[in-house]
């Protein structure tokens, strides 16, 4: 097929028309090469509401937690628990009674 009859098959009456599509396509990519402002501000708000649930876990975690100790030991204690919780270890009375 020739380029005149994709033209006329197109409706395109002016070879400059193919110019300013790939004008209006580089504008269009270019604009790809950020993300959306509002787009940016769902995933991070989507991400703080998963830290404040992770957050809550641990605060409850803690809270029910056997520490009954005051001071370095209960420091201590309170630290191994949230580096379990980071692990995705979830035995916390153990982290605690091996402190104690």
């Amino acid at each position: 097929m020739t380029l005149e009859r994709l033209m006329r098959k197109l409706g395109v009456n002016d070879p400059a028309t193919f110019k300013l599509w790939l004008d209006e396509e580089r504008v269009y990519l270019k604009s790809l090469l950020h993300e959306p402002a509002e787009e940016t501000l769902q995933m991070e708000y989507w991400q703080r509401l998963v830290n404040l649930a992770g957050s809550r876990y641990v605060l409850i975690q803690l809270s029910t937690a056997k520490c009954i100790s005051t001071g370095p030991v209960k420091r201590l204690c309170i630290v191994s628990i949230m580096q379990r919780r980071m692990s995705h270890i979830c035995d916390i009375s153990v982290t605690c009674n091996n402190y104690m």
